[in-house]
């Protein structure tokens, strides 16, 4: 994981480019709304600099991956 947008959108590395997902399954507070920087640092806590491995379930409009991600 590289970067942590917030408490329900990440971003990944793979071996050929960058990757949106979106936690299938959570919903944070966007960006202002009360408790959203709170909802990111956890996120970010959980997953942040590791190896995850994502169980796509489509893609929403926002071309991103929804996903399940899980953490070793």
């Amino acid at each position: 994981v590289v970067a942590v947008h917030d408490g329900d959108t990440i971003s990944i590395r793979t071996s050929t480019s960058t990757v949106r997902v979106r936690l299938v399954g959570i919903d944070c507070p966007a960006g202002g709304q009360p408790y959203s920087a709170r909802a990111r640092l956890y996120t970010s806590s959980l997953v942040f600099r590791k190896v995850v491995t994502v169980e796509s379930r489509g893609v929403d409009r926002y071309d991103r991956v929804l996903g399940r991600v899980l953490v070793d």
